[in-house]
């Protein structure tokens, strides 16, 4: 979630919906790469995985299921929608 367009970071909706009681998923978090084991490898450097690095900070995982209610799509707009007021 781009911060300058929304006007709050990733985490800080994770944060809204977990209140609410709405579970989601940072996705891609945290990145293999930044897992100790992996962290030493050459490959593993940020400057080399910035997509990646870019997909773990930002990406949010909404619910998402085949018996999710459309009274629960609705409320988790209207809770974005008032979270970006």
């Amino acid at each position: 979630m781009n911060e300058t367009a929304f006007g709050m970071t990733r985490d800080a909706l994770f944060q809204v919906l977990r209140d609410e009681n709405i579970i989601c998923r940072k996705y891609f978090y945290p990145l293999i790469s930044n897992i100790l084991p992996y962290r030493s490898l050459a490959s593993a450097g940020i400057s080399k995985l910035p997509e990646a690095n870019y997909a773990a900070e930002t990406v949010l995982c909404l619910p998402i299921y085949p018996d999710l209610d459309i009274s629960i799509v609705k409320r988790i707009c209207r809770l974005i929608l008032k979270t970006n007021k």
